[in-house]
């Protein structure tokens, strides 16, 4: 696992609350998740450009010299929160455990956040449960 501090200005946290305002709310926290992963690989590159939410995959982020894919989880907690971490559709199980990465937010709501960098079988592995649960490997 890899992880990664990235801050964003306070402007930009007040539009994010503005479209997205309950905190408390799952939806709310993944939203405002996916939208901190865009923020983070502009900031890496400016010229990246996105797609969201096909097939399965939250985020593709293509460069000029590829694309990436992602399921992107957030969390208010300050921590991982495995217990909280949940994978719910068939479609996002397959293409974790065939390689896509899976980016954990930590600190949704604050101006410093953090990103974790996932990969199964090496930092996780899925439980079967009604959906399924991520568990680290220890």
């Amino acid at each position: 696992m890899t992880s990664h501090v990235f801050d964003i200005q306070p402007f930009e946290l007040h539009q994010l609350l503005a479209l997205y305002p309950n905190l408390g709310k799952n939806s709310d926290v993944g939203k405002i998740a996916v939208k901190v992963v865009e923020k983070y690989f502009s900031s890496l590159d400016p010229n990246a450009t996105f797609t969201f939410n096909k097939k399965g995959i939250d985020v593709t982020v293509c460069y000029l010299s590829g694309t990436e894919c992602f399921e992107v989880k957030g969390t208010v907690d300050q921590d991982i929160a495995w217990s909280k971490l949940k994978v719910s559709s068939r479609q996002c199980y397959d293409k974790l455990v065939n390689g896509m990465g899976l980016i954990r937010v930590t600190g949704i709501g604050q101006l410093r956040m953090k990103l974790h960098f996932l990969k199964y079988g090496e930092d996780f592995k899925l439980i079967p449960e009604p959906r399924w649960s991520v568990v680290k490997i220890r």
